[in-house]
C-alpha cells in the first residue's frame, strides 16, 4: 500500500493554487470559493478563515464537498505560531476595556483548534481531528503524523494542513500568513489514477523542505521557508 495524494490546495497573501493546477490563480472572497459557507463565516479570525479555506479547496480538488452526509476523513493541523495574533487582538480589548470586559466574538477564536472544529462540522469530518505544535517543521509535522494514521489502517482519509498567521513582530523578519492542505489516501500499488499523482510520502518526506514544495506550481522560494 502506499499513499496517494487526492487533492490539496495553497494559500499565500493574495494569490492561492491547487495539487492538480498549472498556475496560481487569484483569491476572491472566501464564500466565491464555495457554494455554500457557515452563517458564521463573517466571525472568523484570520487562522481559522485561511485553514477553513485551504481545506476546503483541497476536499474539493479531490472529488468535491458532500455537505449532505459524514465521511469519516480526518485532519490533522500543524501550526508554529498558532493563533498568536488573534490573542494578542484579544487582550488589547481587554486593555481597551480595563481589564473589565473582553471581546466575546475574538475569545471564540483564542484557540488553534477551533478551525478543526469548524471544518469538521462543516464539511462532516468524522475521523481523527487535533492540533499540533510543528516544531519549525514548516508543516511535515502534521505530513508525519497524517501519514501514521493511515499506515495504522485505523483511518483511510486524511487531511493533513499546515496554517500560520504570524503576529506583526514590526521589523523584516515578520513572515506571511499561508496555508496548505493535502488530502492524503491509502491505495493498492498497482493502482493508478489518470490526473493522479501517485506517490509514496514516507520516501518524500526527507526531502521535503516544506509542505509547500509539495505543490509543483508554487515557487517555494517565493513563499513562507
Amino acid at each position: 500500500m502506499q499513499i496517494s495524494i487526492a487533492g490539496g490546495a495553497w494559500i499565500i497573501g493574495s494569490f492561492y493554487g491547487t495539487f492538480y493546477s498549472d498556475a496560481p490563480q487569484k483569491l476572491p472572497e472566501i464564500d466565491q470559493l464555495f457554494p455554500r459557507v457557515p452563517a458564521r463565516l463573517g466571525r472568523f479570525d484570520d487562522f481559522t478563515k485561511l485553514g477553513f479555506a485551504a481545506v476546503g479547496l483541497a476536499l474539493q480538488e479531490a472529488g468535491g464537498i458532500d455537505l449532505e452526509k459524514s465521511n469519516d476523513t480526518g485532519l490533522i493541523i500543524s501550526t508554529e505560531y498558532g493563533v498568536m495574533r488573534t490573542d494578542l487582538s484579544y487582550y488589547e480589548t481587554t486593555i481597551a476595556e480595563g481589564s473589565l470586559l473582553s471581546s466575546p466574538n475574538l475569545f471564540s477564536y483564542t484557540l488553534p483548534v477551533t478551525v478543526i472544529g469548524e471544518c469538521a462540522v462543516f464539511f462532516h469530518l468524522t475521523g481523527p481531528t487535533f492540533c499540533i505544535g510543528d516544531d519549525a517543521r514548516s508543516g511535515l509535522k502534521a505530513l508525519e503524523t497524517a501519514e501514521f494514521l493511515l499506515q495504522s489502517k485505523n483511518v483511510h482519509r486524511m487531511i493533513a494542513a499546515w496554517i500560520e498567521t504570524p503576529p506583526d513582530l514590526g521589523d523584516s523578519q515578520t513572515k506571511r500568513a499561508g496555508a496548505a492542505a493535502v488530502v492524503l489516501e491509502m491505495e493498492p500499488q498497482n493502482v493508478s489514477h489518470e490526473n493522479r499523482r501517485t506517490q509514496s510520502i514516507v520516501s518524500d518526506l526527507a526531502s521535503l523542505p516544506s509542505l509547500f514544495a509539495l505543490f509543483s506550481n508554487l515557487d517555494v522560494s517565493e513563499t513562507y521557508l
